[in-house]
């Protein structure tokens, strides 16, 4: 599996991409706990190797497939609050708006 060997070979950050596409994948077969638990898990391993951008763009993911296909409404909206604070931290502000803009048509109201 790619993950193995990207994790063995110690290349964290394509290990946490891997992972989030792996969420999507599963995402998109309807599989949305199995990749709820990719998308943190990729999460995860980039924060440990300090790559924003990507941490950002994930926790979109996560928040998006919560409200969707959960009952983790409460976590969805804390992806998307933290997501948005990495996008302003980052200096994107139109990705900073788009992910405001996202969390609100899910129902999260402002954040």
């Amino acid at each position: 599996m790619a993950v193995v060997f990207l994790r063995e070979t110690q290349d964290r950050r394509d290990e946490g991409v891997t992972l989030a596409t792996l969420g999507q994948i599963a995402e998109a077969r309807g599989r949305y706990a199995e990749a709820a638990q990719a998308y943190r898990a990729g999460i995860a391993t980039l924060r440990v190797v300090g790559d924003q951008i990507n941490v950002a763009a994930i926790l979109e993911l996560l928040g998006a497939v919560l409200l969707r296909h959960s009952e983790e409404q409460a976590e969805g909206c804390a992806a998307f609050a933290e997501a948005v604070a990495l996008w302003r931290e980052i200096g994107l502000a139109d990705r900073e708006q788009a992910a405001r803009e996202r969390a609100r048509a899910l129902g999260c109201g402002e954040i």
